[in-house]
């Protein structure tokens, strides 16, 4: 009972997996009523491991009728395709997955394992699928050239969705990528409603559209669909991250404090908790507390910090730290171009406005993929772009981003 009301759920899946001689496995599930403890239902398979995608497709059926539990209709449909997995192939997805998933990832070994799994089986679906995600994901990363990563995560999301019309992980890279290189707002959320329709459960499909509502202002929905990810999937680093970062730009900043405080606990050497923290810490006005944070990223991370905490430093009022920092970006600007917007922020948070403008108009010239949130960061007294919002300057590059009208 005291598992099924901290998950706030009525019915538990239980089940454990066995690996077997000879690529068989032994899977034992249970159903359990919550609130009594009661089992309602359990049974055992022995399978082979390449028939393991139909035996989820089985079990989820099975599930679905004896706790009266109704599928949609689009469940209904992707259920009765019968599907096949080369067992090795589907070991070397697991492996990608496993560098995929959690916050400290590691994109390029995610990335050799499910080409390896497509090289394996080049029918594989979900790999290509997988592939596109981590892709879309990692098209923000500085290491990779962001053509060359759009490019690659588009050709794997139509080919997923050339094997497997109704991949909801397809869709969801999809949808991301019309988001974050397109700004094609409309096609984006379109996307994203396909892959949630397609996977209710899932949580890529969920936590891209929340990117898509944070983008666009939509604060009800947000933190609705945010609230329904955690409660589906309260264990991920992954998804705890994601529900800071949501409450942050929502300026819902101690509750961003708090949940990224946890995700910091569960992760304590990943750094996005960290950048968030000490972004939530300036925005709410400690700037103590915020500047503890940025001192912990220069420790761990010093190649990266000067990167994203700049503007802290400016905004708490230690100026030639971040003018140091400025220096830094400004130096190396034509090797990563990506540093526009970072030298925007720096010089908004020192008051600079005509530089902060030159380098965003620059930032923009790239479409760079932070305009994205734009809106979102640039809230008033939302620091520190909200500063800027009484330059007429600030409102022309917000009627060019034409995001749409809540």
């Amino acid at each position: 009972p005291e598992i099924a009301e901290e998950l706030r759920v009525d019915i538990l899946v239980e089940g454990s997996v066995r690996w077997m001689a000879g690529d068989r496995l032994q899977m034992t599930i249970q159903v359990v009523d919550g609130p009594s403890d009661r089992n309602l239902w359990a049974e055992s398979y022995n399978r082979d491991l390449s028939d393991v995608l139909n035996l989820q497709h089985e079990i989820t059926r099975t599930i679905s009728r004896e706790t009266g539990i109704s599928l949609t209709p689009e469940e209904s449909r992707h259920l009765s395709f019968a599907q096949s997995v080369d067992p090795e192939a589907y070991r070397l997805l697991l492996q990608g997955k496993y560098f995929a998933d959690g916050l400290n990832l590691n994109p390029y070994r995610a990335i050799e394992f499910f080409e390896k799994a497509i090289k394996v089986d080049t029918n594989y679906a979900l790999a290509y699928a997988e592939l596109a995600v981590i892709y879309t994901v990692y098209y923000i990363e500085e290491d990779f050239s962001r053509d060359e990563t759009y490019q690659k995560g588009i050709a794997a999301a139509q080919k997923a969705l050339e094997l497997d019309s109704l991949s909801a992980v397809a869709h969801a890279a999809i949808a991301m990528l019309k988001l974050w290189h397109d700004w094609d707002w409309t096609g984006a959320e379109k996307e994203f409603k396909r892959a949630i329709n397609l996977d209710p459960g899932g949580t890529d499909g969920y936590r891209g559209y929340i990117s898509f509502l944070v983008a666009v202002g939509r604060e009800k929905e947000g933190l609705e669909v945010i609230q329904k990810v955690l409660d589906h999937d309260p264990v991920s680093p992954r998804t705890n991250m994601h529900a800071g970062w949501t409450y942050l730009h929502f300026e819902k900043y101690e509750q961003a404090i708090k949940q990224l405080t946890y995700t910091a606990e569960m992760s304590p050497t990943a750094s996005w908790p960290h950048t968030q923290l000490a972004w939530a810490y300036a925005a709410k006005g400690d700037h103590e507390k915020a500047l503890e944070e940025c001192k912990w990223l220069e420790e761990h991370y010093p190649k990266r910090s000067h990167y994203t905490i700049g503007w802290i430093y400016a905004f708490a009022g230690q100026t030639e730290k971040a003018l140091n920092m400025l220096r830094n970006l400004e130096e190396n600007y034509q090797s990563n171009p990506g540093y526009a917007y970072q030298i925007a922020k720096i010089y908004a948070a020192l008051g600079n406005h005509d530089k902060a403008f030159e380098w965003l108009e620059i930032a923009y010239q790239q479409r760079l993929l932070n305009f994205v949130l734009f809106k979102s960061v640039s809230k008033p007294n939302h620091p520190p772009l909200g500063f800027l919002r009484s330059d007429p300057r600030y409102w022309d590059l917000l009627k060019r981003l034409n995001f749409p009208e809540n």
